[in-house]
């Protein structure tokens, strides 16, 4: 699936322009150690805002997660708040379940009715690794595989979204 788009589905439900874009399936899950898991997120979720962003100005503001691996989100204090919250509880939400699980982020727009009907969905799948690591070598190969893989889905968001610029 590298280098490809991710498939994109039409859920039951949901309404006919409504596009799922999964990052990572559950075949191919981020694996992630438990306590980077709402970091991973956050950089993730704010990634994926920043690129989506709509209307309005956006204004960057340089992230660093791990060592070597620098994103922007959107220097917004509400913003940065719902996500750090909204990380934290999907973190700890998918702690509790041993075979992983997924993480959906969904943007929303106003019906007629003014209920909310979802335009687009981003599907994240992770395993929480909560085994230590033996030692510093198989730390840093950990470390770095993850920061690998977390760029290579970086780099997906950035395919789709210029993919789908309307």
């Amino acid at each position: 699936q590298r280098g490809r788009l991710p498939q994109t589905t039409n859920p039951e439900g949901f309404a006919m322009n409504h596009e799922c874009f999964i990052l990572m399936d559950s075949r191919t899950p981020l694996e992630v150690e438990s306590r980077l898991l709402p970091e991973v997120l956050q950089c993730l979720i704010n990634h994926i805002l920043f690129h989506r962003a709509l209307g309005g100005v956006v204004i960057p503001k340089d992230m660093v997660l791990l060592d070597d691996l620098f994103y922007v989100r959107c220097d917004d204090a509400k913003m940065e708040k719902q996500v750090r919250e909204s990380s934290e509880t999907a973190a700890n939400a998918l702690k509790k379940k041993e075979a992983g699980g997924k993480v959906t982020l969904t943007f929303y727009e106003k019906g007629m009715w003014g209920d909310k009907v979802p335009w687009e969905e981003w599907v994240m799948h992770f395993v929480v690794r909560t085994e230590p690591s033996f030692g510093h070598r198989e730390e840093m190969l950990r470390r770095k595989e993850l920061e690998t893989r977390v760029k290579e889905l970086m780099w997906l968001v950035l395919k789709i979204v210029s993919a789908h610029r309307e």
